[in-house]
């Protein structure tokens, strides 16, 4: 995000030109009005959870006499909020800025608009970087999102992720004008470029629905729009207006990030986690797989081989049952997943993923191999487990755990267990994007990742939502206590 000193006004990618923009009034956008209430606390804007400190300052500030104070020793995300009523005239850009000022930073500074119709609705939210910076006088930082006619009510949300203090001042929306001439050539043939990807691989199938998609984009990338504003609305507008739940789309940098660095673009999470596992009191094994993202093939080994060190040491002690938690697996790169259960699914086919193109392809494991084949069609090694462990006890009672972070990969994981003997799941029903994503990269080395298929378990029965377990039950806690007490009725020592 470009930073700006005080003086200067630039929206990201181009001037205005002298054009005139409408003021949009956020209630107490400079944090001068105190809350009745409370001596510290700023009328209006709300912190979203009660770890970090979000109150007034008159001490620092950029204007007026006051601002707002972000402060925070723990990591993680430190949300504040202000909701209220909008209006836009159209499909418009608005850009959003606001004046911030950090001391002793360990993370970045984040502020984003998420919009909702009159049926309470969420719109496409847009989000952007005010600073990374450890310690930064006032600076001026500008970003965008997009608005249509039918968004009712606005949230202005930021977030201080990670550790440090922050301060932010002078928060404010315009509206700016309606673009009048075509997108550059070289703007309308990326558009062109990344359209012709989901109309040949999507699995929304209405042409004429992502007809007027395209046709929005082509209207808000108007005029002399820069290469980077045009990825931030196919990012954060384009990807979202496709309605698939699933897809989205990454810059250069931001899927640099994500595969080696092992960072989520947008909220600088670690996407690098492994599996963990102990021996309850009662001999059963317990596994919790969480959220991977990468494609080193180092760490997907790593993973692999954790999930495999731990079932063979479980089974070596002559288990009762086995409980996979997926309550927390959010998603990331399913194959090292597979293979790492792969003694416990047994070799063959696990699941199906049908094409929006109407291709079908299957997820395979067998001793260790892990891929997928097309029906038909040729088959792909994604991973390979060296040595994978053969299992001395078999036909063990498999409790599966779902949550409602139970998402993408981690759906994928929870399918290939579905219709297995002796297997019962437990929990919430997961996040709901039981759909296959394709990888494609464009020619600038951004990637859309696709929506392309929607899942199915082994049997052929298809899902593409959510995945609700066998029992109910009110958390993951609760869950586990189940799945025990239906190992220990359930147990077969067949050997």
């Amino acid at each position: 995000m470009k930073l700006l000193k005080p003086t200067i006004a630039y929206i990201i990618g181009f001037a205005l030109s002298g054009t005139v923009c409408a003021q949009i009034a956020v209630p107490n956008n400079g944090f001068e009005q105190k809350d009745p209430a409370s001596d510290t606390q700023t009328a209006f804007w709300k912190a979203e959870n009660d770890q970090f400190l979000c109150k007034t300052d008159n001490k620092e500030f950029f204007k007026g006499k006051y601002s707002l104070k972000l402060e925070s020793n723990t990591e993680g995300h430190h949300f504040f909020n202000q909701e209220f009523p909008f209006k836009s005239h159209g499909l418009r850009k608005f850009k959003l800025s606001c004046a911030v000022k950090t001391k002793d930073l360990d993370g970045s500074i984040i502020l984003g608009a998420r919009l909702f119709d009159n049926t309470g609705a969420l719109l496409p939210k847009m989000l952007f970087k005010l600073t990374e910076t450890k310690n930064q006088d006032w600076t001026l930082a500008e970003g965008f999102f997009v608005a249509e006619k039918e968004a009712a009510k606005i949230r202005i949300f930021g977030d201080l992720l990670g550790t440090g203090t922050a301060w932010i001042d002078e928060i404010s929306v315009e509206e700016l004008p309606e673009p009048t001439k075509a997108p550059s050539v070289e703007t309308a043939m990326y558009i062109h470029e990344y359209f012709d990807i989901v109309y040949e691989n999507s699995i929304i199938t209405d042409k004429s629905f992502i007809a007027g998609i395209k046709s929005k984009t082509m209207q808000l990338c108007g005029d002399n729009t820069s290469k980077n504003e045009c990825r931030y609305i196919l990012q954060y507008f384009t990807t979202s207006k496709l309605n698939d739940k699933h897809s989205f789309f990454t810059t250069p940098e931001e899927w640099k990030n994500m595969v080696e660095g092992g960072k989520h673009p947008g909220t600088g999470e670690n996407l690098h986690n492994f599996p963990t596992g102990k021996m309850l009191d009662n001999s059963i094994a317990y596994l919790s797989l969480p959220m991977f993202v990468s494609s080193d093939p180092d760490l997907l080994a790593k993973y692999a081989d954790t999930l495999q060190t731990l079932i063979s040491s479980f089974d070596k002690q002559e288990t009762k049952g086995w409980i996979i938690d997926l309550s927390q697996d959010m998603g990331g790169n399913c194959f090292p997943m597979i293979a790492g259960i792969g003694p416990l699914i047994g070799n063959g086919v696990c699941e199906h993923s049908f094409s929006g193109n109407g291709t079908v392809r299957q997820l395979i494991y067998n001793d260790g191999w892990t891929g997928t084949a097309w029906i038909g069609g040729d088959s792909s090694l994604v991973f390979m487990k060296s040595n994978p462990y053969q299992l001395k006890y078999k036909n063990k009672p498999i409790a599966v755990i779902y949550g409602n972070n139970t998402a993408s990969s981690g759906e994928v994981t929870a399918l290939a267990l579905i219709g297995l003997p002796h297997t019962k799941s437990f929990g919430q029903e997961t996040y709901g994007v039981s759909t296959r994503v394709d990888n494609f990269e464009l020619s600038d080395g951004s990637y859309l990742n696709l929506a392309s298929g929607i899942d199915a378990d082994r049997n052929k029965n298809k899902y593409g939502g959510k995945i609700k377990p066998d029992v109910e039950t009110k958390d993951t806690e609760t869950a586990i206590r189940a799945a025990v007490k239906w190992i220990l009725e359930k147990r077969t020592d067949s050997r």
